[in-house]
């Protein structure tokens, strides 16, 4: 096993297509369009960060052969950090951007997406910080999100997979 399975910009540069296919009602709405110069995680924005999720999830759900709606996924995904738009002036510190940026992500897909909206979705975007937030996802796709986007975060905020390897072999061997 290679390290493409855990190397977010190759993911999402090879299901680009797919991505742009499937998530259509985001990529072509306003907000995402301001998504795209919103920083996000120090070296990205909202919208790349987001599209690497989307490609994640993707990627890992066929690697761990998950029955998944791509649909769904995709534009949860898409969807999942858009309530970060404008942080600096909504919200008072990082914390708090942790925490309740989650929520205005959940009305701006209801909004966004109208009828494809789902519970499913509703529970991939509002609980995708756990374990930083009290509540776990309680869906297959809810945990796929979540650990898509802890990969995706990782490196984005500039940690090696050979730093995070070496961090952990440490720790394991004290």
């Amino acid at each position: 096993m290679g390290n493409i399975l855990f190397d977010a910009e190759k993911v999402r540069l090879a299901q680009i297509g797919k991505l742009r296919v499937l998530g259509e009602p985001v990529y072509g709405s306003d907000i995402f369009r301001q998504a795209r110069t919103q920083e996000h995680h120090k070296h990205t924005t909202v919208a790349l960060h987001s599209e690497r999720v989307a490609a994640m999830c993707l990627h890992l759900a066929d690697h761990l052969g998950m029955t998944i709606d791509e649909e769904q996924v995709v534009l949860a995904a898409l969807s999942h950090d858009l309530g970060i738009i404008g942080r600096y002036e909504k919200f008072r510190s990082e914390m708090e951007t942790y925490l309740k940026h989650p929520d205005e992500s959940v009305d701006i897909a209801k909004e966004l997406l109208g009828e494809k909206y789902s519970d499913t979705m509703e529970d991939m975007i509002r609980y995708h910080m756990w374990p930083i937030s009290e509540q776990a996802p309680e869906t297959k796709e809810g945990f796929l999100i979540m650990i898509a986007d802890k990969i995706c975060a990782i490196q984005e905020a500039g940690y090696s997979l050979n730093h995070i390897r070496k961090q952990l072999y440490a720790w394991m061997v004290g």
